[in-house]
C-alpha cells in the first residue's frame, strides 16, 4: 500500500512539473520552465511583432547633412520573402515573424544620382546592422545589410509597433566633365646615368563640384609604344607607385603592385576591386565640403636610371570610374619622366 501511495505522489509531481525525469533516468528537482512568450509571438526573449523601419539619408561628403538622394530599399524576412519596400525614403512597416528569429535583410539599390557609403552606414547603426555583403539581383550587385532586431524590447500594452530608424550614408554622384591637370612633370639630366633617381609627377582632378563624388574601379598606366613598356620590363623604371587622393578625410589609394599582361603596352594596378563592372566594389573619391580644390590628387613615383640621352618615359595614367547605374568612363593624363 505504501509503495502504491509513493508511486501515485511521484506521478502527480511529474504531472505538475515539480519533478522532471531526465532522459538519462536521473531525477532533476525544480519545476518545468516554459519558453518565454512575448507580445507578438516571440519565443525566448527574441523580438517578434509589428516593426516600423524608417530611414534617414545623409550626404557623407557634406558633413552628414540630410539629403533627398536616397536608394531603393527592400527588406526581406529570414526566409527571403519580402517584408516591404520603399523608393522614397518612406517607412516600411510589417510583422516580424517568430521564425525570423529577429534577423532581417535590408537590400539597397543606388539611384542614378547617389552612391551608398556601406561601411560607414554599418558603423552608424551599431546594434542594428551587423554587416554588409554584396548580393546579385537581376545581374546587378547591390548592397545587402544584415539587420538584427532580436534584442528590441517587446511591445507593451497599447503599442502597435516597434519603431527603429536607420542612418543611411550616401555620396552625391558626379561623373561628368572629370579631368586631370598636371602640376609637375619630372626631368633630370642624370636619368641617363647608372644611379637610380627617385622622381615624382603630380596633379589633381578638375570637373568635380564640392561635396560630390565618383567611384574608381581600375587604375592603369598605358604606354605609347613598346619602347616605353620595355623600359619598365628592363628595369630602367622600377619601384613604380601611384597615389590617388580620395578626399573627405579618407586614406589615399596607394598602388605599388602592377600586372603587365604579355604583349600588352599597359600596366594594370592591383587595387582590390573584385568586379570592375559593378558599382558596389568601386572605391569612392569624394570632394568633401572641407577639402581644398587640389585634394583629389594623383602622384606617380618611380626610380629611374639608364635612360637614353634625352630619352623619356611617357605613360598615360588612366583611371576608370563607374556611375551608380554601372556605366564606366575614364579620366586620363599623359605624364613624363625625361632626361634633359
Amino acid at each position: 500500500m505504501i509503495v502504491i501511495l509513493v508511486a501515485a505522489i511521484l506521478v502527480c509531481a511529474m504531472y505538475f512539473g515539480v519533478i522532471n525525469i531526465g532522459f538519462n533516468g536521473q531525477n532533476v528537482l525544480g519545476p518545468t520552465v516554459a519558453p518565454t512568450q512575448i507580445p507578438g509571438g516571440g519565443v525566448g526573449g527574441v523580438f517578434a511583432g509589428n516593426l516600423a523601419v524608417s530611414f534617414t539619408w545623409v550626404n557623407h561628403g557634406n558633413l552628414d547633412a540630410a539629403t533627398a538622394t536616397n536608394g531603393t530599399v527592400k527588406i526581406y524576412h529570414a526566409d527571403g520573402s519580402l517584408f516591404g519596400t520603399t523608393a522614397v525614403a518612406g517607412t516600411i512597416t510589417n510583422l516580424v515573424k517568430p521564425e525570423d528569429y529577429g534577423k532581417l535583410s535590408v537590400v539597397v539599390t543606388p539611384v542614378a544620382g547617389g552612391y551608398v557609403e556601406k561601411d560607414w552606414t554599418v558603423a552608424q547603426n551599431s546594434g542594428l546592422m551587423t554587416s554588409v555583403t554584396p548580393t546579385v539581383i537581376s545581374g546587378v550587385t547591390v548592397y545587402k545589410f544584415n539587420l538584427d532586431v532580436a534584442n528590441q524590447a517587446p511591445l507593451g500594452g497599447g503599442e502597435t509597433s516597434r519603431a527603429i530608424n536607420l542612418i543611411m550614408g550616401t555620396y552625391i554622384a558626379d561623373v561628368s566633365g572629370l579631368a586631370y591637370t598636371s602640376v609637375i612633370n619630372a626631368t633630370s639630366a642624370d636619368l641617363s646615368g647608372t644611379s637610380y633617381l627617385s622622381m615624382s609627377t603630380s596633379g589633381y582632378i578638375t570637373g568635380l563640384t564640392q561635396t560630390d563624388a565618383f567611384k574608381i574601379v581600375k587604375v592603369e598606366l598605358s604606354m605609347p609604344d613598346a619602347a616605353n613598356i620595355s623600359m619598365y620590363d628592363n628595369g630602367q623604371v622600377k619601384n613604380l607607385q601611384v597615389i590617388i587622393g580620395l578626399g573627405n578625410g579618407q586614406t589615399p589609394l596607394y598602388i605599388s603592385s602592377w600586372q603587365h599582361y604579355t604583349g600588352g603596352t599597359y600596366l594594370e594596378g592591383q587595387i582590390g576591386v573584385a568586379d570592375v563592372s559593378q558599382e558596389y566594389y568601386g572605391i569612392p573619391v569624394v570632394y568633401g565640403v572641407n577639402d581644398a580644390s587640389a585634394a583629389i590628387s594623383y602622384t606617380v613615383n618611380i626610380q629611374g636610371a639608364n635612360f637614353a640621352a634625352h630619352g623619356d618615359w611617357t605613360p598615360t595614367l588612366i583611371v576608370t570610374y563607374i556611375s551608380p547605374a554601372g556605366v564606366t568612363g575614364t579620366i586620363s593624363r599623359c605624364i613624363e619622366f625625361a632626361d634633359t
